[in-house]
């Protein structure tokens, strides 16, 4: 079953916020008190931010390779910026191929700029 694009970014949204709501409300809790060791913090840092970025990373992938946009590279971006790489892939104009010289244009170009072609 696929998920349209609406449905995908809703749940990027919604995992996004839950998990950097519960990063804020862990952290802005008094742990002064609390004895945990910092290998737990850690982890658990690590879990509050790795799970966003994955979803993120997983749109972004999916927007990009609709875009004729390199996906590998939107995945790592989506992974290494989160919501931010989310937000440019999803920002940025979508292109299409030249079928004289292969080279991506944009999408509402008539002709190509490398080889004056008109496209389609």
């Amino acid at each position: 079953m696929k998920l349209g694009k609406f449905a995908l970014d809703v749940i990027v949204v919604i995992v996004c916020g839950f998990f950097y709501l519960m990063f804020i409300f862990y952290f802005s809790q008094d742990i002064s008190g609390v004895s945990e060791e910092p290998f737990k913090v850690l982890a658990r840092w690590a879990l509050y931010f790795s799970i966003p970025h994955l979803f993120c990373s997983l749109s972004a992938r999916v927007h990009a390779s609709e875009k004729h946009r390199n996906p590998v590279n939107w995945f790592f971006i989506g992974l290494l910026s989160g919501p931010v790489g989310w937000l440019i892939i999803k920002s940025i104009d979508r292109l299409k191929i030249c079928s004289s010289c292969v080279k991506r244009i944009n999408a509402e170009a008539t002709k190509c700029p490398y080889c004056h072609e008109i496209v389609e």
